[in-house]
């Protein structure tokens, strides 16, 4: 089973596009505002991150910033 986390910041429209991309593929994900959370700000960052959204799949098996619809289009 495939584990997706998304790493967002508020008023973020990146974020919300690619939640909303998940949420209409039917695909459930974790979600962790880094502005909250300053453990999960310094993982992103030592993946090499500085801007959100960071999407996760498996834990950093696989990863990308931003809204990408290739990468989004390959979870299918």
């Amino acid at each position: 089973m495939m584990s997706i986390t998304i790493y967002t910041m508020p008023k973020c429209e990146a974020c919300e596009r690619t939640k909303m991309w998940l949420d209409e593929q039917g695909f459930g994900f974790t979600e962790v505002d880094i502005t909250e959370d300053e453990e999960a700000m310094e993982l992103v960052k030592s993946h090499g991150y500085n801007q959100a959204p960071v999407v996760s799949i498996n834990n950093f098996e696989d990863s990308w910033s931003g809204f990408r619809q290739d990468k989004l289009n390959s979870l299918l």
